[in-house]
């Protein structure tokens, strides 16, 4: 399976990762309203307040997409090293599919949030469900196959996969 990956393939993955974050978000947006204005910042308009929540969660997302840039150079590089002959764009695709898996969980809460107004549930609620995540095994999973197509040691590929656990759970418990 050593076919050539197109930075068309990794677009499509990132319209599916841009439409999960963008629902996620949406489904929070009336609880994140709520909180600001329980907050004491009475003083701006509702507009306003949408308008700079917005702006903010935009800024993430591109920060989202610049850090799976960064990550990709950095695999790249690292697979320079270790004389591997994958291309930029096969990383920034074997990372940008891993971060679609591990996002897919953004669904369902999205979709709880939605339906529980009430209550607003977040992937790192629980350290358990952090650390047990169904779409963070299977997006480990996922990794390990990709990574299996490059011509890395086996080694290299299972520490890969465990890093990318590590800071995944670093990532969701310190938020």
């Amino acid at each position: 399976m050593d076919k050539k990956v197109s930075f068309k393939n990794v677009l499509m993955v990132w319209i599916g990762i841009i439409t999960m974050y963008t629902f996620y978000q949406y489904s929070l947006l009336d609880s994140v309203l709520n909180t600001v204005k329980q907050s004491g910042v009475n003083s701006l308009e509702d507009s306003t307040l949408i308008t700079l929540i917005v702006t903010g969660q935009i800024l993430v997302l591109i920060f989202i997409l610049v850090g799976l840039m960064l990550v990709s150079i950095i695999f790249y590089f690292f697979g320079v090293l270790m004389q591997d002959d994958t291309s930029k764009t096969k990383y920034l695709y074997i990372i940008s599919v891993v971060v679609f898996f591990n996002m897919l969980i953004t669904v369902p809460l999205g979709c709880l949030n939605l339906f529980e107004g009430d209550k607003l549930i977040t992937p790192s609620t629980n350290l358990y469900f952090v650390m047990f995540n169904p779409f963070l095994m299977l997006a480990i999973y996922v990794f390990y196959r990709l990574l299996s197509t490059t011509k890395l040691k086996r080694i290299v590929i299972v520490i890969y996969c465990v890093t990318y656990y590590l800071f995944q759970i670093a990532s969701q418990t310190l938020l």
